[in-house]
């Protein structure tokens, strides 16, 4: 039995059915709620991760900042790709690791992001932390189905796995803009890089 099997039998509870979706509804939800207030950035700013408002008592920035819509209040054709691109890659994921393993998965982002705000702070970066999180996700799901094809826009055939190339390419870029932005993109996505060390990604895969 492995570790994760272990984990699973001890806290599945923890498992929560289509996590993904229901982290992405509550995005949309937010994403309408500003165009409603003329994308006033309110609801940002009562969700965004910020390590000085969570020690002086607001905890609940530890998770809520994943409820960050990726796109502003008038990019509509952005928002509906995010939203159906990123619900379609938690289906994937979930079919092949199971509500638990994904919501540990997602769990593990969570803290490699708040580890990065706190260890260094994305101040300005308001939407990075949930961005680099569907990022991991999007790795994962390379690693697995690198040849899945995606038709982009319901027109243009591309692999998974060139998709996954891009968003790497892209932090990348980032990256080198800053040793910051550097540390805060390798803290932030270590889920990823600890999931799948060699001999962790047979254990974890098995559902």
């Amino acid at each position: 039995m492995t570790l994760i099997d272990r984990l699973e039998r001890r806290f599945g509870w923890i498992a929560i059915p289509g996590v993904v979706k229901v982290i992405v509804a509550f995005q949309a939800l937010i994403w309408v709620l500003n165009m409603f207030r003329d994308n006033d950035l309110r609801f940002h700013e009562l969700l965004s991760l910020d390590k000085d408002l969570i020690l002086s008592g607001e905890v609940w920035r530890l998770f809520s900042f994943i409820l960050i819509p990726p796109a502003e209040a008038g990019a509509v054709i952005f928002m509906l790709f995010a939203v159906f691109f990123t619900i379609f890659m938690g289906n994937m994921l979930e079919q092949i690791w199971g509500s638990f393993r994904l919501t540990l998965y997602l769990l593990g982002g969570i803290v490699s992001v708040v580890i990065a705000e706190f260890a260094i702070g994305f101040i300005g970066y308001v939407t990075l932390p949930t961005f680099l999180i569907v990022e991991s996700i999007l790795f994962a799901c390379a690693v697995y189905n690198p040849n899945y094809v995606i038709h982009l826009f319901g027109i243009i055939p591309i692999r998974l796995f060139w998709i996954a190339l891009f968003a790497a390419a892209y932090l990348f870029i980032i990256a080198t803009q800053s040793l910051i932005i550097a540390a805060l993109i390798i803290i932030s996505l270590m889920n990823f890089f600890v999931v799948f060390v060699p001999g962790m990604k047979k254990s974890i895969q098995v559902k």
